[in-house]
């Protein structure tokens, strides 16, 4: 029996390693995302706290302007 050469035998490993890639499955497809939250179960929740946080800014940028001058 010969005794195969470094070259030869890497050339084989590389080769049936290219072929063991391209025989595979492929992957299964991602399940699609999850549908959105619906926003209108605490949409009132939301003004509300829209309209008391931008009240207080301007309370407090209004505050600021007086004391200063």
């Amino acid at each position: 029996m010969k005794i195969i050469p470094k070259k030869i035998f890497l050339a084989m490993m590389f080769v049936m390693t290219v072929a063991s890639v391209f025989a595979a499955d492929p992957p299964d497809p991602t399940p699609p995302p999850p549908p959105g939250f619906p926003i209108d179960g605490g949409l009132v929740l939301l003004l509300i706290a829209g309209v008391l946080l931008g009240s207080y800014t301007i309370y407090k940028k209004t505050k600021y302007k007086k004391t200063s001058v």
